[in-house]
């Protein structure tokens, strides 16, 4: 076999100088490969659509009272008589990477509308949601509902 037994040499010098192709990625096993995809960054896939990274979902789970906390939430009623909760602050948050607004009312989380402050916590931190693998959260936006959603990653 060649060094180190990298099948491919993988940038190393192979014994005769040479590296391999550009965009040769075929790593040899153990910790230089790159990580599990889902795992790392949260990211937008598309319109009011993330991916949410198992990193950001422990952190999100484990910290949920200090991230609500954050957001300086107000009651709100919303346009349908319902009661919402009105975020005062998005800027140098959590919130802000998935695409919450200043002024966005929540007024529902996985299809059940919040009613309360401490309840919109308590939707948050329910193991149904997690187990469907998505959740997808009413705003009102601008005097218009949207609809946010975040596929989730299975907690480890």
């Amino acid at each position: 076999g060649r060094p180190g037994g990298f099948p491919n040499g993988n940038g190393f010098p192979d014994g005769n100088g040479f590296a391999p192709p550009p965009g040769d990625t075929d790593f040899p096993p153990g910790d230089d490969a790159p990580p599990d995809e889902g795992f790392g960054e949260t990211e937008e896939i598309g319109p009011n659509h993330w991916q949410v990274s198992d990193d950001d979902m422990k952190s999100m789970y484990e910290n949920r009272e200090e991230y609500l906390s954050e957001l300086n939430l107000m009651p709100q009623p919303t346009s349908d008589g319902s009661l919402g909760a009105r975020i005062s602050r998005v800027e140098g948050t959590k919130a802000a990477e998935f695409g919450f607004k200043k002024d966005d009312v929540i007024r529902a989380v996985g299809g059940r509308k919040v009613s309360s402050l401490s309840e919109l916590q308590t939707l948050f931190s329910n193991p149904e949601l997690q187990a469907r693998g998505f959740v997808e959260i009413e705003v009102e936006r601008n005097g218009r509902s949207e609809k946010l959603r975040y596929d989730l990653s299975r907690m480890r």
